[in-house]
């Protein structure tokens, strides 16, 4: 029984964090810590003697107790999740416990009992690993695929409690009322309820980690959009400041200029037409009618510059009019972010080209990106932006084709 137990216990907490101890010794620790268990089992307990429930009680109470001081010894883990994994572990052995004494029971029942009592050991194998296998496919690999093992979450000190009394408590009652005379029939009516609790509580486990782990995520993603709302008022602030400086210089050029008497010369019109015109080119701002989208499109412009990019965007302000400022400049500047990073280890310089896109069409919003895209290149979209076509119920599709990745971000509006 301490082995079907120690099994789904350790199961569970399999991928938790490691306290670095020896192979051998993490593999002792189970043994020695269950040895108190195990000692008052082999001088107290007996599987065929009447139950006595105060020995039972204790029995069982001390074995979840010391599981959970064995998660805890070989794994760095809180109390919360140490409690989860014995908890869970133990309701996991319980399930086949009640599903193996519920076959006897219904065996009996039908008047089979003398042919299960001459192969138990058979049936009871084969309940186990049916039982087993079913809480691993439908419990503990979902808990590994979330990695909801390593949510701490201090429900699970009802899990805990709820283990004691509806999982031991009722077992225990079960096994007295067996004892004091209690109908065969009854006995197994009560084990398919002890079953229905053991399930409920792993169900409950599985809720209450999930929903932790969402409402963790939700608060991260908020923390996330505050901060894109925070670069993007500094974005937009930091362009209006610098289109307002070029035009002061390209304004003060020209007047200085005429003040000096100096446009009759053409070689010095030239000069101050040069310097107009390039300090003009910092002055470009993209216009589509939508301010958020203005700021990174030109924020983004004139990263590529700086990089040797070329981007070239058709963009239509309208299409994404219902998002918030701060997600038109986390969405679309991280599109284009994936883009720069995929064109940085590009060295000839015809190849990298941007080409964006935004539209409206049939209620939907549509960003079409298009570049170049190298065997090695990073093509891992921010998180941010994935966010918040999650958020809108979008769809996002990617396709490389001869060296061109084309990447399309759908959102309905």
């Amino acid at each position: 029984m301490l082995v079907q137990i120690i099994v789904p216990v350790f199961a569970l907490a399999a991928r938790l964090p490691r306290r670095g101890l020896p192979r051998a010794a993490e593999g002792l620790v189970p043994v020695v810590v269950m040895l108190p268990a195990w000692l008052f089992l082999v001088s107290r307990w007996s599987y065929f003697a009447p139950t006595d429930v105060p020995e039972t009680l204790i029995t069982f109470a001390l074995i979840l107790g010391l599981s959970l001081v064995a998660v805890a010894v070989v794994h760095r883990v809180s109390i919360w999740t140490a409690l989860f994994c014995a908890s869970a572990g133990y309701t996991i052995q319980n399930i086949y416990s009640s599903t193996s004494t519920l076959a006897g029971n219904l065996a009996e029942l039908a008047g089979a009992h003398e042919a299960y009592a001459a192969h138990i050991l058979v049936y009871e194998q084969v309940v186990l690993v049916v039982v087993y296998a079913l809480c691993f496919a439908l419990f503990v690999r979902r808990i590994w695929e979330a990695r909801l093992e390593l949510v701490e979450d201090r429900h699970m000190v009802v899990a805990f409690v709820g283990c004691l009394f509806a999982v031991i408590g009722f077992d225990v009652l079960i096994k007295g009322a067996r004892t004091e005379g209690l109908s065969l029939g009854l006995c197994a009516a009560m084990r398919a309820v002890h079953i229905a609790f053991c399930v409920f509580l792993l169900y409950f486990d599985y809720r209450t980690l999930s929903r932790s782990r969402m409402e963790a995520e939700a608060a991260v993603n908020r923390h996330i959009i505050r901060e894109r709302e925070r670069q993007y008022e500094e974005s937009r602030l930091t362009i209006d400041a610098v289109n307002q400086r070029m035009h002061d210089i390209c304004h003060s050029v020209a007047t200085s200029a005429v003040e000096m008497g100096a446009t009759g010369d053409p070689r010095v019109d030239e000069l101050i037409s040069q310097v107009i015109d390039e300090v003009r080119h910092y002055d470009t701002v993209i216009s589509t009618g939508n301010e958020p989208l203005d700021t990174v499109l030109t924020e983004k412009g004139l990263v590529c510059e700086r990089e040797g990019m070329r981007l070239s965007p058709v963009a239509d302000g309208a299409a994404l009019a219902h998002l918030e400022p701060a997600e038109t400049y986390a969405l679309v500047g991280g599109l284009i972010d994936t883009a720069i990073e995929a064109l940085r280890g590009v060295d000839d310089p015809t190849l990298k080209d941007i080409t964006l896109s935004i539209r409206a069409r049939g209620g939907m919003a549509v960003i079409h990106l298009e570049h170049f895209m190298g065997n090695d290149a990073p093509r891992r979209l921010a998180r941010t932006a994935r966010l918040i076509i999650e958020r809108y119920d979008g769809t996002l599709a990617e396709t490389v084709e001869d060296g061109i990745r084309s990447l399309t971000a759908t959102i309905p509006a």
